[in-house]
């Protein structure tokens, strides 16, 4: 009897939709100006001057272009970045 040995990989991808404000959009306003309806994804910001103001920083970025817009407000951070 032969004998054979598997590996199943299973990739989970989930997707959560929800409206909030963005934290710091005056630092990034002279690129970006918000458009009514426009979808922005979120990512870990691990860049040091986010960690400095909030240790579970969540960047806002253009999906496009990946370009930083703001910041998930701190009192949803950290929800948000367990969730990345």
């Amino acid at each position: 009897m032969a004998r054979a040995s598997y590996t199943f990989t299973w990739q989970m991808v989930y997707e959560i939709e929800f409206a909030s404000v963005i934290r710091g959009h005056h630092v990034y306003k002279t690129e970006w100006s918000p458009k009514l309806g426009e979808r922005l994804v979120c990512r870990k910001d691990e860049r040091k001057e986010a960690k400095e103001h909030d240790e579970y920083a969540v960047g806002t970025f253009i999906q496009e272009s990946s370009k930083l817009v703001g910041h998930v407000p701190i009192e949803l951070s950290f929800l948000v970045f367990t969730f990345l």
